[in-house]
């Protein structure tokens, strides 16, 4: 009787000890979830998971993991990549799943060896209709980000989601969900190769890729000079825009004052939307079934900034 006593006394404080030290290598591994494009996605679209993960304990192996058991009927499939953390790793990785219209959240797992769940964070989702417009800006101003969500259809919504460079997936089917990319004052020299060609596929199917010059042209083309329809190589001030209002056909709209354009070389191909005598404004070319718009001037920055036209150009670039 005591001896089974004892061996009873043992198991419980081994069970204490086992429980006890779950929680503390859960909390070593955590996880960091951005779904979509902002949360954003299309029903029947690959839609991108960029997971940061970071283990402050001991080494763990094992796969990330969706499932419709955690993340519900909204997610009719399994989904999972491998990943091994070492003591102290930081890891990035991009999930690539799909989602019925009414799912609204997806839940991360980290799933070990054994079967054990360490870690899991949770994101929500909203999808987006078909005939909805979808924009994704990359942009370092420190005056804020350009706003396309005025660009859509009568009866219809435009929405963006605003990324890093790393939010940029190396798949481009994970964009196929996307009508528009823009790039403005943003440094695109750090794009991995993996990226770029992401970038050209993607235009290449159809997307429509607008990159501003403006002060920080240098930085903004450095990884994108291969699919612009001008060779961005100086620059120069000028000290009006109006022929961008008149190009709309806004004629009592005056674009005055002192603002930096990219000049460079046009490509063959390319054609001129709209100059200013001397440089150009806006030029286009295409690569496959898609266009690429290089707008000289920031539109982020004066007089362009507060121009009550923007959001005409915008719609007018992206319906002809």
């Amino acid at each position: 009787m005591k001896r089974t006593r004892w061996l009873v006394g043992v198991w419980f404080v081994l069970v204490l000890l086992i429980v006890s030290a779950l929680p503390a290598r859960a909390q070593a591994v955590s996880i960091t979830v951005q779904a979509g494009y902002g949360g954003l996605f299309r029903e029947d679209h690959w839609l991108p998971l960029y997971l940061q993960v970071s283990n402050d304990g001991p080494a763990v192996a094992g796969r990330l993991v969706v499932r419709p058991e955690t993340s519900g009927t909204g997610i009719q499939n399994r989904f999972s990549l491998p990943i091994e953390l070492p003591e102290g790793a930081r890891k990035t990785a991009f999930l690539y799943i799909t989602a019925r219209a009414f799912a609204s959240q997806v839940r991360v797992e980290l799933v070990d060896t054994a079967g054990v769940v360490v870690a899991a964070q949770s994101a929500d989702l909203r999808v987006i209709q078909p005939q909805d417009q979808l924009a994704v800006v990359f942009s370092g101003a420190a005056t804020g980000t350009v706003d396309l969500t005025g660009v859509h259809g009568s009866g219809y919504s435009g929405y963006q989601a605003n990324w890093t460079l790393d939010n940029l997936p190396d798949r481009a089917a994970a964009l196929d969900a996307v009508d528009r990319i823009l790039f403005n004052d943003i440094d695109t020299g750090s794009l991995s190769s993996g990226q770029r060609r992401t970038l050209a596929d993607w235009v290449a199917q159809g997307g429509h890729l607008l990159v501003t010059g403006g002060a920080n042209w240098q930085a903004t083309a450095a990884g994108l000079a291969d699919l612009l329809p001008l060779t961005p190589e100086s620059s120069t001030t000028l000290g009006d825009l109006t022929p961008l209002a008149d190009w709309l056909r806004l004629p009592t709209d005056r674009l005055t004052g002192q603002t930096v354009i990219a000049t460079g070389l046009l490509q063959p191909d390319a054609r001129l939307l709209v100059d200013a005598v001397v440089v150009p404004l806006i030029a286009r070319h295409s690569l496959g079934a898609g266009t690429v718009d290089y707008l000289t001037f920031d539109p982020n920055a004066q007089p362009a900034r507060s121009w009550r036209g923007l959001n005409d150009l915008w719609l007018t670039l992206a319906t002809t």
